[in-house]
């Protein structure tokens, strides 16, 4: 009670974590041995928190009434000097065995990049760019741990630490360089970003400069290399804002050049691209202090690359998506 009056009863270490890094509450208590473990697997990220001592307390063995007999044996083995040094040893040596080391991301800056991260079968969570990353850590010592944050907050996320990379495109930066205290790993898959207009505004905004001009519609929480320059409207979504466009709520928008090109293909519309607004691919945004795994990752991305094994991937997911349309 001194510490919080607030105390939140849990069932698993797992939900803990995931309490804490959804800000579902502010800290937890933990003994150091699961502590220690937690941070060995990388299934909390020690630079993210703040550590505090609470107190020591002693660990009992709890016996059956029946056991009388072997008590006293006990309380000497336990009175013995050594004991806790060798219980140390003990630990230590497992823990050092542990080899499951979890690497946590985020793919969802949206759910309706095309063919990116649309889900299939019903299944908003299997994506392509999840199994892209599943196939590719497999070829690793590193467990995918995925977790969902808001297009918003992904980069906010990977500064504090509370996962280890997320999907990005340095096209998207202003000079296509990472951010600070992160690193690109090698590509995945090209994607490319369009100007789309209303049909009469095509020939009008055919540059940057003249796309600068006026207001253009873009997608809340996502980054873009001239946003310095650009009078944005947000849309929560690619949906959002290609119905904006449908429905001429605004003249021009910045969308997924694969978006933009399934989606004309379904309907009758007098949209038409301008210009590709940026080219590039995506790539793995990892936290720089992991930086001794890239070179692991970037040897499974380009053994799955020059197989075909990524490209393949896309082309059956392109299928099922537009099959279940």
């Amino acid at each position: 009670m001194r510490i919080s009056s607030k105390a939140i009863p849990v069932r698993t270490l797992p939900q803990l974590i995931a309490m804490l890094e959804t800000g579902r509450i502010d800290g937890f208590i933990i003994d150091d041995l699961n502590y220690n473990l937690l941070s060995k697997k990388n299934e909390i990220n020690l630079g993210a928190y703040k550590r505090k001592f609470v107190g020591a307390y002693p660990l009992y063995h709890a016996l059956n009434i029946k056991h009388q007999n072997v008590k006293q044996a006990l309380e000497q083995a336990a009175a013995q000097e050594n004991l806790e040094n060798d219980f140390m040893q003990a630990y230590q040596k497992w823990i050092g065995e542990t080899d499951s080391y979890y690497l946590k991301f985020s793919t969802t800056a949206s759910k309706e990049r095309f063919p990116f991260t649309i889900g299939i079968d019903g299944d908003q969570d299997r994506t392509l760019l999840f199994e892209a990353i599943s196939m590719i850590l497999n070829e690793t010592p590193y467990t995918p741990k995925r977790f969902d944050i808001a297009a918003t907050s992904r980069l906010d996320a990977l500064k504090a630490g509370a996962i280890d990379f997320i999907t990005f495109s340095p096209s998207w930066l202003p000079k296509g360089q990472a951010l600070p205290n992160t690193i690109f790993s090698d590509p995945l898959y090209p994607i490319s970003d369009s100007v789309v207009c209303q049909g009469e505004y095509v020939d009008k905004v055919k540059t940057l400069e003249q796309l600068h001009r006026g207001e253009v519609g873009t997608v809340l929480g996502y980054r873009y290399f001239d946003e310095d320059q650009l009078q944005r409207r947000d849309y929560p979504s690619e949906s959002a804002l290609l119905n904006a466009l449908h429905n001429k709520k605004v003249d021009c928008a910045i969308l997924g050049t694969l978006n933009f090109r399934a989606y004309n293909k379904k309907h009758s519309t007098t949209l038409a691209e301008s210009f590709i607004h940026s080219t590039g691919a995506y790539h793995l945004l990892i936290r720089e202090e992991l930086k001794d795994i890239l070179n692991n990752i970037n040897n499974a991305i380009k053994s799955k690359r020059e197989s075909g094994e990524l490209d393949a991937l896309m082309q059956d997911y392109i299928a099922k998506i537009e099959g279940a349309r």
